[in-house]
């Protein structure tokens, strides 16, 4: 994916977000603008969620606009720059630039702090706290992808690319290989299956892990305060909601170099069961890879404990019971060095 953040600096001050808004459209970005119909048909395409308004008070904005291919991302560029020079005549700032391409975890690095699949960090959620406070968002979670619909596989953002929590559709609670392979245009048939697998494009070109750098107001819930130490490094988050069967077949988050760190807990660790590849007799069948392999669970996971989860290793996840949460965070590298602090192992 593509990113253009877009400054705005106008010479008037205003209260709030949507009085510097409707300033900026009524005068300068009407209907008939080129950038505005351009990016209009796109947010019909993909959803709103992907172009975004941060208001800095009292008289700045920046605009995120995210392309999810180089065509699109090209063909506004002259569109971009009419409109640089209609505010520019008006005398208001207007500075565009792309987002850098994803850096990645030197492998040795990466290797250092993930010594074990799943490690403890000092972060612990209370979960008779987490679980109250959580109910008041119950109709924001959303249906996690676009499949397994029977099995209750649900998911709220706590960081998406808007803030908001109605976003429909909302990328943030889809498995991100599942939204690319979709709205890139493949289809569900083997010879699509396997190429996107096997030709997978390049990664800033896809909606990636840390596209998402917006907090929604879950995240200021009390039982979250825990999360204060890594806020600031968040990326696509979520809490997934599980029902009895709901699950993630084999498949892995990341690789190496990795371009993000992932963290994952549960408030019920009975009632689902996180397994990783190992050796031994086959029990799985890895629908990518198309073999059998064998998974084992993690034992003495401790209920609202934050691990660091080495999502590079194949992985899979079932639950059991109803009602299960689980925390579903991922990191930039800039989290390195305070993940080592945090590590208790």
């Amino acid at each position: 994916m593509i990113t253009i953040k877009t400054f705005l600096e106008s010479p008037e001050d205003f209260e709030d977000k949507e009085s510097f808004k409707s300033f900026m459209v009524e005068k300068y970005a009407p209907e008939s603008c080129s950038i505005r119909k351009y990016n209009f048909e796109l947010m019909d395409k993909y959803g709103h969620c992907f172009f975004y308004l941060k208001f800095d008070p009292p008289n700045k904005g920046t605009l995120y606009h995210r392309y999810h291919t180089q065509e699109e991302y090209e063909n506004s560029i002259p569109f971009r720059k009419e409109q640089q020079e209609v505010f520019e005549k008006e005398g208001l700032k207007y500075e565009y630039h792309r987002i850098k391409d994803l850096t990645y975890i030197p492998n040795n690095e990466y290797e250092f702090l993930h010594h074990s699949l799943l490690i403890p960090l000092d972060i612990k959620i209370d979960v008779d706290l987490f679980e109250d406070e959580i109910l008041s968002y119950n109709k924001y979670f959303k249906r996690w992808g676009d499949k397994f619909e029977e099995y209750g596989r649900l998911g709220l953002p706590l960081v998406n690319m808007n803030g908001e929590l109605d976003n429909d559709p909302e990328p943030a609670v889809w498995p991100l290989d599942r939204w690319n392979f979709v709205n890139l245009g493949y289809q569900d048939t083997p010879e699509d299956f396997t190429k996107f697998y096997n030709d997978i494009p390049d990664m800033n070109l896809m909606v990636n892990e840390l596209d998402f750098t917006i907090p929604t107001e879950v995240l200021n819930i009390n039982s979250l305060k825990p999360l204060d130490p890594i806020k600031s490094f968040l990326g696509r988050s979520c809490i997934l909601k599980w029902n009895s069967m709901s699950h993630f077949k084999p498949h892995i988050d990341t690789w190496k170099p990795s371009p993000w760190l992932r963290i994952w807990g549960t408030t019920n660790p009975n009632g689902m069961k996180l397994r990783y590849k190992s050796d031994g007799k086959p029990n799985v069948w890895n629908s990518i890879k198309k073999e059998h392999e064998r998974y084992e669970e993690i034992v003495d996971v401790e209920p609202g404990r934050l691990y660091l989860h080495d999502s590079s290793v194949w992985h899979d996840a079932f639950a059991f019971e109803d009602d299960v949460y689980q925390f579903f965070i991922s990191l930039s590298p800039d989290a390195l060095q305070t993940l080592g602090i945090l590590c208790t192992e």
